[in-house]
């Protein structure tokens, strides 16, 4: 495929992406805001949710030559969960990962059970956030003022989406970051006990 047409294909596939993005998460925050639709607990391995949004984010990462390691256990990371809400909280932290960097992006993802919880890390080596910002970074419409940022789309509502539904589903979300050497969001949620 000729230059020209892998930069078309990048910025239409950006573009769509973003805007199926954009109105899942509008979608969302409104049933979360008025309380009109539960979400639709069932146990479910945290592995499936995270395999299908790596599948969703992995045209952008493509385009954009980046690499992508996943250490997922080879058991089980059930947890009591809404499928959709769960891959909605993914999908931010990946799409985040994709987005905030300055060259190709190199992203890691790990998943394990520990001390009855399970555990969901993922790391970029992207730009960073600066200590100030990371008080407020699950603020609803807070976005990171910084020059390196303003071409980069987006509403300043997907981490507040995250950790709105984690919190709904009796985890936590923290993240670690330092300017220039990327960010690590962690998910730890309660996890269901396997029958024997």
């Amino acid at each position: 495929m000729p230059p020209v047409a892998q930069r078309a294909l990048k910025t239409l596939l950006d573009k769509s992406s973003e805007m199926r993005a954009y109105v899942e998460r509008m979608l969302l925050l409104a049933r979360l805001e008025d309380g009109a639709a539960p979400p639709q607990m069932a146990p479910l391995d945290l592995r499936r949710v995270v395999t299908d949004a790596l599948d969703r984010v992995q045209p952008q990462l493509q385009l954009k030559q980046g690499t992508l390691r996943v250490e997922l256990a080879p058991t089980p990371l059930t947890v009591l969960g809404d499928p959709e809400r769960l891959a909605t909280a993914v999908d931010n932290l990946l799409q985040n990962a994709v987005k905030f960097c300055d060259g190709p992006p190199r992203i890691e993802i790990s998943g394990n059970r520990q001390n009855g919880k399970v555990h969901l890390v993922v790391r970029d080596h992207g730009i960073g956030i600066p200590a100030a910002a990371r008080t407020r970074l699950f603020e609803k419409f807070y976005r990171v003022e910084s020059p390196e940022l303003q071409n980069v789309a987006g509403t300043g509502i997907g981490l507040y989406l995250v950790r709105q539904v984690i919190e709904g589903h009796g985890g936590q979300v923290d993240v670690d970051s330092q300017p220039g050497e990327g960010s690590t969001f962690e998910i730890a949620l309660p996890a269901v006990t396997e029958p024997a």
